[in-house]
């Protein structure tokens, strides 16, 4: 007969194990580029509608090996700027994974995230590079289980709407940048669906990092990504097979 002790060592591996795999599905990421251009563009976080040289309907970043996250309401979604904008910056912000890492055909629909309602913090950005100042709080949950991300912006607020200079901002990336995070940009989008170029444009460059900082509640046990439940599993299925080889092995050496 096994004794409580074995039991109770048991259900705390079990336990331990799955407060691990919960603290590294909520761990804070940053894609930033290795060789930053500052404050060269000003698309979409410059202006919110230049007459006759738009950013929208819809401006999108590419990125591939992103980590998986699960963004919760009250998450933040930060932005790096390198000047200060002469509006605030609200806007409606979606997130799509995409159907290859590294593609830009995503895999299913895009979840808004933020809307134009929120006033962001640092509503203007400032002139600090590699600080993420621009923030948005989650306003909808996103479960991203790591590749390729597409991170799509729209609808301007009518305030941001009004504000028709090009105040270059962006602290942006090259897809040749070696941090091997950025893919593409796409701007002037008519419907903010692959494909992308129909009516738009793309670019290799001009393409913006960003930061998620977990705030929120955590998800749910029963709601961990698929990737999340996987490592869970191999976890506990090494800690059962590792006690019973112990129990095992003890029993023998009794016996003889």
């Amino acid at each position: 007969m096994r004794p409580a002790g074995f039991s109770r060592f048991a259900v705390l591996s079990c336990a331990v194990a799955l407060a691990l795999v919960a603290a590294a599905a909520r761990a804070d990421q940053t894609i930033a580029p290795n060789e930053p251009g500052v404050a060269n563009n000003c698309y979409p976080f410059g202006a919110g509608r230049i007459p006759g040289n738009d950013w929208g309907p819809y401006t999108a970043f590419f990125y591939r090996d992103v980590y998986a996250f699960e963004l919760r309401p009250g998450d933040l979604i930060s932005f790096d700027l390198a000047e200060v904008n002469d509006a605030d910056i609200e806007l409606d912000i979606a997130m799509a994974r995409t159907a290859t890492n590294g593609g830009v055909i995503e895999e299913s629909g895009f979840t808004t995230v933020v809307t134009n309602t929120q006033t962001p913090s640092t509503p203007r950005g400032d002139a600090v590079v590699g600080n993420f100042e621009l923030t948005f709080a989650a306003e909808a949950p996103f479960d991203f289980q790591g590749g390729g991300l597409i991170i799509r912006f729209s609808n301007p607020s009518p305030g941001f709407d009004a504000d028709a200079t090009c105040t270059p901002v962006l602290v942006s990336a090259l897809a040749s940048d070696s941090s091997g995070h950025f893919v593409q940009r796409v701007f002037r989008e008519e419907d903010g669906v692959s494909p992308w170029v129909s009516g738009g444009s793309s670019t290799a460059g001009f393409i913006g990092g960003f930061r998620i900082t977990y705030v929120g509640e955590p998800p749910e046990v029963p709601g961990l990504s698929s990737i999340s439940m996987a490592v869970l599993a191999a976890i506990l299925a090494s800690l059962g097979m590792l006690a019973t080889v112990a129990w095992t092995s003890r029993e023998r050496s009794q016996a003889r």
